[in-house]
């Protein structure tokens, strides 16, 4: 008897606050609708969450497993895919976890969730410079191919002056070790913001 794949429902999103400290009923109605996309794993980006909003954050999705800081978040509503505990402790806008199943059912792999800085250029290089170094301490080359990066980025690759705005060391890293899902099946460079 052969085993179906376990498939993973995987969504990134910019969400400008989950936490509507004025508004309780748009939070639970944002989060509901959130939920009813179904997918198995969420990373979000500027959230705003603290540690004394966390929990009513996990109710509300009604997470398995969730990790958040002040800017990131990444929630699993499925008890398929288990998160680890966040391995860079130095950066709050920036999570990476290690996701496991519960029976072994597929090869661990991982999630780089990230929003970096809006300010200036010098900003968003020592940024993609630390999150790099702090990268390379953690995964090894093997690690690397079961890895996913989302996030916000802060940068488009259509902008004329991309060295200017990220880590040319950051560039060259995906550009030898990933694939832009954005770019698959002519895609062709869709904007990840509006």
């Amino acid at each position: 008897m052969s085993s179906r794949p376990t498939l993973l429902k995987i969504s990134s999103l910019n969400c400008n606050s989950l936490v509507k400290t004025n508004n309780s009923k748009k939070q639970k109605q944002f989060i509901r609708y959130l939920r009813s996309l179904r997918y198995d794993i969420m990373a979000f980006q500027e959230t705003h969450v603290t540690d004394s909003t966390s929990d009513l954050i996990d109710i509300q999705f009604q997470s398995k497993y969730s990790l958040w800081t002040v800017h990131c978040g990444i929630v699993s509503s499925s008890p398929n895919f288990i998160l680890s505990p966040n391995m860079i402790t130095d950066n709050d806008r920036v999570i990476l976890t290690k996701v496991t199943h519960p029976q072994q059912s597929f090869s661990p792999f991982y999630i780089l969730n990230l929003y970096a800085p809006a300010a200036n250029g010098a900003s968003r290089k020592t940024f993609f410079n630390n999150v790099l170094r702090s990268i390379s301490n953690i995964l090894t080359s093997a690690d690397l191919t079961r890895t996913i990066i989302m996030g916000d980025f802060n940068y488009s690759y259509s902008r004329p002056h991309l060295l200017s705005q990220t880590s040319p060391r950051w560039l060259s890293f995906l550009d030898e070790h990933f694939i832009n899902a954005l770019t698959i099946e002519d895609i062709h460079n869709i904007p990840t913001f509006f």
